[in-house]
């Protein structure tokens, strides 16, 4: 700590003295300069919410909260995959609701159908000229095919 912070540090509790004297009949003190210039301290998460992250007692906590956490899955294991008997009633209870409900019908709208200007005609043609191709390829293959065995 150097002069200057010793210095102010004095002159904050002197005026904080004079402050308490002062104020003692109300029963509140609020001191907003230490705020002010209480410069970069940190504070911890246990201190603002009261969690104590690092004690033995939160740990303890979550390892109880891990090994629950198996059994139930452990269980739900053996009820899926197993065939056991499901001990819990509020879980019977929703299933059996579930599988006494009646099935309500979902009525969709069918989509409009399609206007297209296509007619058979057009389909043909493309089949026929498909087809006229398709033959004059296979001429024209069949004459290469000769001109390279008499070679």
């Amino acid at each position: 700590m150097t002069n200057d912070e010793r210095d102010t540090e004095l002159e904050y509790e002197q005026e904080d003295s004079q402050n308490n004297e002062s104020r003692r009949g109300s029963g509140i003190i609020f001191d907003f300069e230490r705020l002010e210039h209480r410069g970069e301290t940190r504070t911890s998460l246990t201190d603002l919410y009261g969690y104590p992250v690092f004690s033995e007692t939160f740990s303890q906590q979550v390892s109880q909260f891990h090994v629950r956490q198996r059994r139930e899955l452990e269980q739900m294991r053996r009820q899926v995959f197993l065939g056991e008997p499901v001990a819990d009633l509020d879980l019977m209870a929703i299933f059996v609701s579930v599988m006494d409900a009646e099935p309500q019908m979902i009525i969709q709208a069918e989509p409009p159908p399609i206007a297209t200007n296509d007619s058979p005609f057009l389909m043909l043609g493309f089949a026929a000229f498909g087809m006229a191709l398709a033959c004059i390829l296979f001429i024209v293959l069949g004459k290469v095919k000769r001109k390279r065995s008499s070679l």
